[in-house]
């Protein structure tokens, strides 16, 4: 009876092949040398009759779906090659007896091929018996209408011509190419904090050295939390990694320290300013948010 085989289908017609006396047809619109070379592998030399049905010369021999070198390898195994406009049909037809049919092409991904775990497309393939009014079918509908595949025909240069425009364009394309990340947003929180003299607010902030390595390799930028509660600040300042980030890290490349503690001012002429110990920062007036008059001056 038959049955799907699934990942199956490459141990079931390896066995079929090796058994393989006088016929083999392979109906594959695309196609890969590794398949071919395991494909011949398998056969039988006594098998006299050889044909192989794909695509014509086209888009897909340009983009290698279908791979000339993979025709040619058949060639040489003594395939008859021709090729038929719009086929679709994957068949494998053995001695007129079995045929695979299903989704598979002659291909490594078809095959499950790739990588030493052997992998590729989720496939899957019927073995049928054949009798002779299938046959007929399928030498009405696939041999009879093809038409010979002549490996040095005039397309081979048309083919090879889109293939180097193809790959000049793509290498254009990818050096014109600028993919821009939205960097990431790294958020702290502080209190309000008693000011120096010269300043109305005054927050404080502690980074754990290990996550400023983290912020720096990923350029964060800072969005501060200030005064009220982490949930629902009084304000917030957004500051660029690029504003604060080469002087931030420059001071902690000693990596003594376990955590880098920096300040946030704003004075009495409402200068913002970033901290470390007395050198600083003036950062822009980018403050959202009314901030309370905790220590009035």
């Amino acid at each position: 009876m038959p049955k799907f085989l699934g990942s199956e289908f490459k141990n079931s017609i390896s066995k079929d092949l090796k058994s393989c006396k006088q016929s083999i047809t392979i109906i594959s619109p695309y196609i890969t040398q590794n398949a071919v070379r395991r494909l011949i592998e398998t056969l039988p030399s006594c098998i006299s009759s050889r044909l192989f049905i794909t695509l014509p010369p086209g888009p897909e021999y340009v983009i290698g779906t279908v791979e000339v070198e993979g025709l040619e390898l058949l060639a040489q195994a003594g395939f008859e090659l021709r090729y038929l406009e719009n086929l679709h049909a994957k068949i494998y037809l053995l001695d007129q007896k079995y045929a695979y049919i299903g989704s598979a092409n002659l291909t490594s991904s078809g095959w499950e091929l790739i990588g030493k775990s052997g992998e590729g497309n989720v496939e899957d393939m019927v073995r049928l018996p054949v009798t002779e009014l299938d046959f007929t079918h399928v030498k009405k509908r696939y041999i009879v209408p093809s038409e010979f595949l002549d490996l040095k025909g005039e397309w081979r240069y048309e083919v090879e011509k889109y293939k180097k425009q193809l790959l000049k364009q793509y290498q254009e394309a990818l050096n014109g190419m600028k993919i821009e990340r939205k960097p990431k947003n790294f958020t702290m929180f502080s209190r309000y904090q008693f000011p120096p003299k010269d300043d109305l607010w005054y927050f404080q902030f502690s980074l754990a050295k290990t996550t400023g390595y983290l912020v720096k390799k990923e350029k964060q930028n800072f969005i501060f939390k200030l005064g009220g509660d982490e949930k629902n600040p009084d304000a917030t300042l957004f500051v660029p990694y690029k504003k604060v980030g080469k002087f931030l890290t420059e001071k902690y490349l000693d990596g003594a320290r376990k955590s880098w503690q920096f300040r946030i001012g704003i004075d009495l002429h409402n200068q913002i300013t970033f901290r470390i110990k007395e050198e600083r920062v003036i950062l822009d007036r980018d403050l959202e948010g009314d901030l309370q008059n905790v220590y009035p001056k």
